[in-house]
């Protein structure tokens, strides 16, 4: 069955300011920055129907964007988070559905990203995200990797700490590794960013925790292939040693 994402806007949020790696967008790999290549691997979304734009709040950034002919919508330096600029695309959008994908998400399967997309149009789910499984116990006991407490389909929880994990799943569901790709309805990502920070939120440093403590439903698809981002100069020397292997 051929894949039809028409009703999808795919938006990448991009910004300056990162703790652990400054610039991080325009770092640049074999002669393009940062945003160019995570652009050129979710924009092959276009080719079902998708469509997809950086949202930055810089100037440098835009100049990169127009450099590299990459599409982009200048959005408000004040936002608190990369939902709150993906929001402020959507909502002068006319799709009905909302992908945020992390702007310093190279590797991120574009095959992984249309089974989540066609799966929330098929169950109507209002936010959903992706889960890799996983039995390496280094990787599931790293704080910096967030887990997901998956029943049915459904997250119920998420989590840092593995031993909370495996005591909140006892006997009722799976402990999976999150991959931080968000989709949404539009008008629950409207809502969503109008909620206040949840207490488990501000705590764990997990947005999603805000849609679970407001009685929110966040669906899960099972991915094929686990990917994160470059967050440290150590990650962003692996890409570029990755690209000219």
């Amino acid at each position: 069955m051929k894949t039809d994402l028409k009703n999808w806007l795919v938006v990448i949020p991009a910004r300056l300011e990162s703790t652990r790696l400054p610039n991080k967008p325009l770092a640049m790999v074999a002669s393009k920055p940062l945003i160019y290549w995570v652009h050129s691997q979710v924009a092959k979304l276009e080719s079902y129907g998708a469509d997809v734009v950086v949202a930055i709040d810089d100037l440098k950034t835009e100049e990169a964007c127009k450099q590299f002919k990459i599409p982009f919508v200048q959005t408000s330096k004040k936002h608190k988070s990369g939902t709150d600029r993906v929001a402020e695309v959507a909502k002068d959008h006319g799709k009905d559905f909302i992908l945020n994908v992390q702007g310093d998400e190279p590797h991120i399967s574009v095959g992984d990203l249309a089974a989540l997309m066609q799966r929330m149009e098929a169950d109507s789910g209002k936010m959903g995200t992706l889960v890799f499984k996983t039995n390496d116990p280094k990787v599931l006991e790293n704080p910096n990797r967030v887990k997901a407490i998956v029943e049915g389909s459904m997250a119920i929880d998420f989590c840092r700490s593995y031993s909370y994990c495996e005591d909140s799943a006892a006997g009722v569901s799976s402990v999976f590794l999150h991959v931080g790709v968000y989709a949404f309805q539009k008008e629950y990502l409207l809502t969503f960013c109008q909620l206040p920070q949840s207490e488990r939120e501000k705590s764990l440093r997990l947005e999603q925790m805000r849609a679970l403590d407001n009685g929110g439903e966040i669906l899960t698809v099972e991915a094929e292939k686990f990917t994160t981002g470059i967050d440290t100069p150590e990650d962003l020397e692996a890409f570029r040693r990755g690209l000219n292997s």
